[in-house]
């Protein structure tokens, strides 16, 4: 399977994920957590295919995260940024995030957006 394939089945993977936890609000947390991994491996695939990024090379999440800021539009640095955030609040400190479920998701649809419409400017000025 080449890279974008299984960075698309990924995202993919755990975007179902997603549907079946979130409409328990017992676990909002994993709904935020699944969000951010599901917007990762979307990002690997958009960083793939619009920079021909080799993934391996910035696997962390630290590498990964400069990586889109020194790469990527503001705009789009700033969504993912976002959805790590949220996403490091939702496993590591033990708040309720259930009222920041709608955030994420309408986060992580802008950010698919973003990258759709860079990867379609890209493509249609070629």
């Amino acid at each position: 399977m080449s890279d974008s394939a299984s960075y698309n089945k990924k995202y993919e993977h755990n975007e179902a994920f997603v549907e079946y936890v979130k409409n328990n609000s017992e676990f909002s947390d994993w709904e935020i957590i699944g969000t951010f991994y599901a917007a990762l491996h979307f990002m690997n695939l958009y960083l793939n295919l619009r920079y021909h990024t080799n993934i391996d090379d910035i696997s962390s999440h630290k590498k990964r995260n400069e990586y889109i800021s020194d790469n990527c539009s503001k705009c789009i640095a700033l969504a993912y940024k976002t959805l790590y955030d949220l996403s490091r609040e939702a496993r590591y400190q033990y708040t309720d995030v259930s009222s920041k479920t709608i955030f994420v998701r309408n986060k992580y649809n802008e950010l698919k957006s973003l990258c759709q419409k860079d990867m379609s400017s890209v493509i249609h000025s070629s």
